[in-house]
């Protein structure tokens, strides 16, 4: 079954996540990872948002996305992108 990490955050520093981006992209293309979408102004249809860039990825599996997550390349991204935003990063199932 498909799972979907989305990824709700406010960057603090660009310079920073500029590094994070640059370490990070290649991740997703070596664990074949699904982009589906980035999106820096979402519109909100319901209720409020505190992080509004949105991106959303496509794993096969649970395992498949603890494999990329726990990766050593990742690992060496996120912490980029834990010095330069805030936010909320979630593991959902899909149907």
């Amino acid at each position: 079954m498909s799972v979907y990490a989305i990824a709700q955050g406010k960057v603090t520093n660009q310079d920073a996540f500029n590094d994070y981006l640059a370490l990070a992209g290649p991740t997703l293309e070596a664990h074949n990872v699904g982009l589906l979408s980035i999106d820096e102004d979402p519109a909100v249809v319901e209720g409020e948002i505190d992080f509004p860039r949105t991106v959303i990825l496509e794993f096969n599996d649970h395992e498949h996305f603890y494999q990329w997550y726990n990766s050593p390349e990742y690992q060496a991204a996120r912490e980029h992108r834990l010095t330069a935003s805030v936010g909320r990063f979630l593991l959902v199932n899909g149907l």
